[in-house]
């Protein structure tokens, strides 16, 4: 049960980190487009 819930939470923490990477990639990109 413990490895489980272990498991799921890195699992979560990761696509938070991936997803909050893509977010700044966007931003970075939409600046370098914009100006």
């Amino acid at each position: 049960g413990v490895d489980v819930m272990n498991a799921l939470k890195s699992e979560k923490a990761i696509t938070e980190e991936i997803e909050a990477g893509l977010k700044k990639l966007i931003e970075d990109f939409n600046q370098t487009f914009v100006t």
